[in-house]
């Protein structure tokens, strides 16, 4: 696999995972949001029961208008608080569905108290029953308030306990997240480690190796990814570099021995050259010698003596040559034999005529 799309890979597991976290992350805040909203309401609905029971007592005491009309307010106020909850649990329901009974009850025993305490004012005959019927509801209502509060602090603590379960499971999750991703992160770390870094520092040695001079050295990464390419590639440069320089060491060598050997030549035939040039310088001196004997014999021969070439030009002629036929050794020499006839023919014709 190429080290691009590890990369890639490495960084999209951790972005995953991280949305993964953080939608279960979210949906557990929701949940426990939602659990402390249902606390609250708990115990809203625990002091409304408690300031309900108060209105009550109070009433019992004074039995005002102004102490029922608050009565009926709370009430009602109760009312839509249990109507409005969103419960989850079988358990929670009962109990809240209890509580709305025994309000229900308390509500109209508290109706019946109240329309009893009017006739009682308003000089009922019964007064008598009256009163002892006011007696029996009065207890009817507190022993509904009983019931009512106990199962309110009942349903509180249900709520209470849940809303904390909810609490802690999220903390566990983030913890376990946090765990989780740590883990994550150090696989894909170890992993980054294993199959880029070291491989890359391994290369980094073996090109230190090779630059220092050692062409031996063979890096040799066994992996299919541009580090191994490259590792591939540097070996084989390095392997054609030595073979290059081998090559190239060979040829230098031959062409010393070839620069040696024509020095040798080139000595030998100078020193041929020299023999030869001393023979010829020999040669040529004796030559001189033999000429100038030559030339002193014609010059001092009584008789006429000249050479000619193929065409009868003169070559050389001696004094005795040119005081016989009167013209001097310059005038020959630039004259060949038919012009020295044709010029004693013309004299002779000239001698005749005179």
């Amino acid at each position: 696999m190429k080290i691009k799309n590890r990369l890639i890979i490495a960084s999209v597991i951790p972005v995953i995972f991280a949305v993964m976290m953080g939608v279960v992350l979210f949906i557990s805040s929701q949940y426990t949001t939602k659990k402390g909203v249902h606390e609250r309401v708990a115990d809203q609905l625990i002091g409304d029961i408690f300031e309900l029971n108060m209105l009550s007592m109070e009433y019992l005491l004074h039995y005002e208008e102004r102490a029922e009309a608050q009565w009926q307010i709370k009430f009602d106020s109760l009312s839509s608080l249990i109507t409005g909850l969103d419960l989850e649990s079988q358990e929670e329901a009962d109990v809240l569905e209890g509580i709305r009974i025994n309000l229900e009850y308390a509500k109209n025993t508290f109706i019946q108290l109240v329309q009893n305490h009017k006739r009682k004012d308003i000089g009922d005959e019964k007064s008598a029953l009256s009163k002892v019927l006011g007696e029996r509801l009065a207890a009817q209502i507190l022993t509904r308030s009983q019931a009512i509060s106990s199962a309110a602090n009942h349903f509180g603590e249900i709520l209470h306990k849940k809303g904390k379960t909810a609490r802690e499971t999220t903390y566990l999750i983030v913890l376990l997240c946090v765990v989780l991703l740590s883990f994550i992160m150090a696989v894909i770390l170890k992993l980054i480690n294993t199959s880029v870094m070291k491989p890359l520092s391994k290369l980094q040695e073996g090109t230190e190796i090779i630059g220092s001079g050692n062409l031996d050295h063979r890096i040799q990464i066994d992996k299919k990814d541009e580090i191994g390419h490259l590792a591939f590639s540097f070996d084989s440069m390095v392997k054609n570099l030595k073979k290059e320089i081998i090559e190239r060491t060979e040829a230098e060598e031959a062409l010393l021995l070839s620069r040696d050997e024509l020095e040798i030549h080139v000595q030998e035939r100078t020193a041929q050259l020299a023999s030869a040039n001393t023979a010829l310088q020999a040669e040529i001196t004796e030559r001189k010698q033999a000429e100038e004997k030559h030339s002193n014999v014609l010059r001092t021969t009584m008789d006429g003596f000249w050479i000619t070439d193929a065409h009868g030009r003169f070559l050389e002629v001696n004094d005795a040559y040119c005081q016989l036929i009167g013209y001097s050794r310059g005038e020959l020499l630039t004259m060949g034999i038919p012009e020295i006839e044709a010029a004693d023919v013309e004299r002779i014709g000239r001698l005749l005529r005179a």
